[in-house]
């Protein structure tokens, strides 16, 4: 097996990566069409492979006799790679060929998750784990990147929000189905089985129209203008918000709810993804028509109030009330920063777009635990959780004075 994956892995790089870009054979007058679809679906299965290793992984490396505390940092090698590959994804996304990268990424995705199958040691998980995010990092931004390309281009914002919604989906997934399958065939049977979701994806994406341009891009040389965005520094912390609020949320509460003696809170996430579900299209369209201001303010403001509600829940009721106002939140706040971020870089740069954006979401969802664990430890999760939602009035104020200076300037000019 490794043998045709090393083989498949080497003709892609030599006599695919160097073809042109891709765009769509035809101006796009539809949002869901066929190629767009096609990139959603590929996406939606990367992502429950990811998804399904997530809660499996650290149980497996303990039961090889691996410490807890090894096994997170097993589990934390993901981000970090990710964060380190991330800007290098989106040079290579705005210089070679979209499709064939995207190939090229499932596949890593493939052997890493099927390498943790074969893995009885620390630094063999290490390794496996660290391909496994290259490869992830590399198609989540491809994927949005070359999606863009089908899109409207009146309607980017309503187009990222829809396909986003695979994180969503692999999210609200993918964990459940990693552990229930693990129970019934092992560990071991969970990684194989996960690896063939990026190679079904890979599938996909060959249907995928193929139309090679002329690009303007350099074809050598990589410049610190390739790996990030100056112009969009200011998304990182209008984003990182969203995604420190989410990082809190996942990790500390379970430990809240049962700390306040609180039952049933785990249909807070479910409860959340269903009412993004229905929110985020409808946030998209009034980004696209009226702007990122009426998405974001309010966003801000629901998403305050998400964390004050958590933080002085004091029954399942107030959480499943939260969980609305997360939808409309972190929700729609997240997505709309991103076609943002999109919209201000011209076609042959949305691939360091996506990049840069991602940079702030792993970045605050990385440090999320660690802040948000030393403050519970010493204040306790309530102060955490409603001194967090000060965050949001914070970025919500800088936001102001932004996009203030933004439009002297462009009535000045």
């Amino acid at each position: 097996m490794w043998y045709y994956i090393i083989r498949m892995t080497s003709y892609v790089l030599k006599n695919k990566l160097e073809e042109k870009k891709l765009k769509p054979q035809c101006s796009v007058t539809s949002l869901l069409n066929r190629n767009f679809l096609l990139l959603m679906l590929c996406s939606t299965l990367s992502a429950v492979a990811f998804q399904m290793v997530i809660p499996t992984l650290p149980k497996y490396a303990v039961s090889l006799g691996i410490s807890l505390s090894q096994a997170g940092i097993l589990s934390g090698m993901f981000s970090l790679t990710a964060l380190v590959v991330r800007p290098f994804s989106g040079a290579l996304a705005d210089r070679l060929n979209q499709k064939y990268l995207i190939l090229f990424a499932t596949f890593l995705m493939a052997s890493g998750t099927f390498g943790l199958s074969i893995s009885s040691s620390l630094p063999m998980l290490m390794l496996f784990r660290i391909i496994q995010g290259i490869g992830f990092a590399i198609n989540g931004t491809t994927c949005i990147a070359l999606a863009t390309n089908f899109m409207p281009p009146e309607q980017i914002s309503q187009g990222i929000g829809y396909f986003t919604m695979s994180n969503l989906i692999a999210t609200t997934f993918g964990p459940t189905l990693g552990l229930s399958l693990s129970e019934l065939f092992g560990y071991t049977a969970v990684f194989r089985l996960a690896a063939l979701s990026p190679l079904a994806a890979a599938l996909f994406v060959l249907t995928v129209s193929n139309k090679k341009e002329t690009s303007t891009r350099r074809s050598s040389g990589i410049h610190l203008q390739d790996l990030f965005a100056p112009q969009l520094a200011p998304f990182l912390l209008f984003t990182g918000v969203f995604s420190f609020s989410n990082g809190i949320v996942n990790s500390f509460l379970a430990l809240w709810s049962e700390e306040q003696g609180i039952s049933g809170y785990s249909a807070f996430f479910i409860i959340q993804s269903v009412a993004i579900f229905l929110v985020r299209p409808q946030a998209g369209r009034i980004n696209d028509k009226k702007g990122l201001s009426y998405v974001l303010l309010p966003a801000y403001l629901f998403a305050a109030f998400t964390l004050i509600l958590i933080g002085t829940a004091s029954n399942r009721w107030i959480l499943y009330i939260a969980a609305l106002f997360g939808a409309f939140g972190v929700g729609v706040g997240s997505p709309a920063c991103q076609a943002e971020c999109v919209k201000r870089l011209g076609p042959e740069q949305r691939g360091v777009a996506v990049s840069t954006y991602y940079i702030g979401a792993d970045v605050a969802q990385g440090i999320a635990p660690a802040v948000g664990g030393a403050v519970a430890e010493q204040l306790g999760y309530s102060v955490m959780y409603c001194g967090a939602s000060l965050l949001f009035g914070i970025a919500a104020l800088i936001y102001f004075f932004y996009h203030r200076s933004e439009a002297i300037s462009m009535a000045h000019s």
